[in-house]
């Protein structure tokens, strides 16, 4: 079955009103997504959609961003990483700081509520390097912000190097249901202590959200409305 037949069984069959793409590669083939949009406008299929797991940056372009409109695009969440170019070369992220801002103020001008992924703590990283994170994610006019801790994944890289270097202070497989996955830390570096880290993340969390609440106090009243524990964990937080 092909998605726009998935998507028309969806609106059809189920009565499906938005439709959440949880497909990492949904813009790696550019020529494809605007063949779905249009596509899906030829249909008259009327549905919003967003991206929750992310979308890669490098592809999207101004006239690509409009066709996604069309045909109901109102979200998009961006996995950006890091502000800093050296850590993003760590990452092997083929990505520039100026494409991040460029398709950040796109989607923003033409009206997509955007949000940025950012992971903190890779093996490299450093304080000055968070900060400048933090100074990259706030100079962005997205809406909204994720962040996260590295995780050592099995199998990966990252895994590798930290049992070899003595880094890794917890294995993955060692999670319980009571841990909170997005406070764990799983390695320490040289560079970068798990006190430091659980600062840093706290202290983007509150940079970030406390100037974008004086910029549209509406939009985040009415999320705060949605999810009270905004206003404690992203605002008032120190």
């Amino acid at each position: 079955m092909t998605v726009l037949a998935e998507i028309e069984m969806l609106l059809n069959v189920y009565g499906v009103k938005e439709i959440s793409f949880e497909d990492d590669y949904l813009s790696t083939d550019a020529g494809r997504l605007e063949a779905i949009c249009r596509e899906a406008i030829h249909r008259n299929l009327r549905f919003k959609w967003n991206t929750p797991n992310g979308i890669a940056i490098q592809n999207l372009t101004r006239p690509l961003l409009r066709w996604m409109i069309r045909s109901g695009c109102t979200r998009l969440n961006f996995g950006i990483e890091s502000g800093d170019p050296a850590i993003l070369e760590l990452m092997n992220k083929k990505l520039s700081l100026d494409k991040i801002r460029e398709v950040i103020r796109e989607a923003h001008e033409e009206g997509i509520v955007t949000l940025g992924y950012f992971v903190l703590g890779v093996p490299g990283e450093t304080v000055d390097s968070v900060r400048r994170t933090i100074d990259f994610a706030t100079s962005l006019p997205l809406d909204e912000i994720g962040l996260f801790i590295a995780t050592p994944f099995p199998g990966t890289t990252m895994t590798k190097e930290a049992k070899e270097k003595g880094y890794l202070k917890k294995e993955f497989n060692t999670i319980t249901a009571e841990d909170d996955i997005e406070e764990l830390v799983f390695m320490e570096t040289p560079t970068m202590s798990k006190e430091q880290l659980a600062d840093l993340k706290r202290e983007f969390f509150s940079a970030f959200y406390r100037k974008k609440v004086w910029k549209r106090p509406w939009y985040f009243a009415g999320r705060a409305l949605k999810q009270p524990t905004l206003i404690r964990r992203f605002i008032w937080q120190k």
